[in-house]
């Protein structure tokens, strides 16, 4: 593994100053050091003194710097140190009581199985088999369907867009209403999506000659006559949408049992191959590993603590855990803070 100073400098090329730079080291020191809550009082006690506080209280909810270049460059420093790798796109809910955090909303979140009041947000991750890295977030102040597709598209497109769209894309809306996957990016990347069953999908019997059937994706595994792949739970066909246009090649069911049989549990639509369902597989449990992320190390260095009302500070918030993370992940033990960065006047 490279030295930490590589890591630390690789991650905050972003940063167009030094006292950017140190007062950003100063700040993920601080989540990576603090027990508790990552407040920014809490963070400066941890890593300066009282008059650090207000410095890095400006840094972050008052501050002019963009956090997409920062971001870009966490990309480009966890794709670079990885082999065979996809992002995963899906959302989280932050849950928050009163009024003093950005976006509260009141929405269903499938993870607690519940409405409740807190921040929507979607963030997209990139995993390798063995890590695993929050790299860009969107918030759903609203929480309409409308701005949910929105996000969701954004993050498909930058991700696409840093990686040259070379790096499989799995999307995961959770919340989202997905009635119309045509509406996806399919020509990006190569995508996943997971989708509702009652989606219709065109897929041919044997022989290949003829017309297509029309069927709902989640009917169209097990059916006499169709080539289907599978991999221990899940199983693959090809499949395109019925609306016809750019998308998906191939219909993807997942049976938690391990044994497909019956209707999928889930359904996804992929534009990779379907003689490949062991590749598919392994795409489709990725949102687990993010759920899993999330609730240990995302916990861990303070992905859910941003409180104030502002929503550029809640950006750069999330781009300091998020670079937090990625320096636990990719460093490992040597991630422990041995003497903050020295804050500049």
């Amino acid at each position: 593994m490279t030295d930490m100073t590589e890591l630390y400098a690789s991650l905050f090329t972003g940063f167009s100053g030094a006292t950017h730079r140190v007062r950003a080291r100063q700040y993920v020191d601080g989540l990576l050091g603090v027990d508790g809550r990552k407040t920014v009082a809490n963070i400066a006690a941890a890593v300066g003194g009282p008059e650090d506080e207000q410095r890095l209280r400006r840094f972050v909810s008052g501050g002019a710097w963009r956090w997409g270049p920062v971001r870009r460059a966490l990309a480009q420093a966890v794709t670079s140190r990885a082999g065979a790798g996809a992002w995963v796109v899906g959302p989280v809910s932050i849950p928050k009581t009163g009024e003093r955090s950005v976006g509260v909303t009141r929405h269903y979140s499938r993870e607690r199985g519940r409405v409740l009041v807190g921040q929507l947000a979607f963030g997209a991750w990139f995993a390798t088999g063995g890590s695993l890295v929050p790299v860009s977030w969107r918030l759903v102040p609203g929480g309409d369907a409308a701005e949910r597709t929105a996000a969701v598209a954004e993050l498909v497109t930058e991700v696409a867009d840093w990686t040259g769209g070379r790096r499989p894309v799995v999307v995961d809306p959770g919340v989202l209403p997905v009635a119309d996957p045509a509406r996806q990016p399919w020509a990006r990347c190569p995508l996943t999506v997971r989708v509702r069953p009652e989606v219709r999908v065109a897929v041919k019997r044997r022989p290949a000659a003829g017309r297509a059937e029309v069927a709902p994706a989640g009917q169209v595994f097990g059916s006499a006559g169709l080539r289907c792949a599978s991999d221990g739970g899940v199983a693959t066909v090809p499949a395109a949408l019925a609306t016809g246009g750019p998308g998906p090649s191939t219909a993807v069911g997942v049976w938690r049992n391990g044994h497909a049989v019956g209707r999928p549990e889930e359904v996804w639509l992929s534009d990779l191959p379907a003689e490949r369902p062991a590749v598919l597989g392994t795409l489709v449990r990725l949102p687990g590993r993010v759920a899993g992320g999330w609730r240990t190390r995302g916990a861990a260095v303070g992905l859910a603590d941003y409180e104030g009302r502002s929503l550029a500070g809640w950006h750069r918030h999330m781009t300091l855990a998020s670079c937090a993370y990625a320096v636990q992940e990719l460093a490992g033990d040597r991630a422990e803070v041995r003497g903050s960065a020295a804050c500049a006047a």
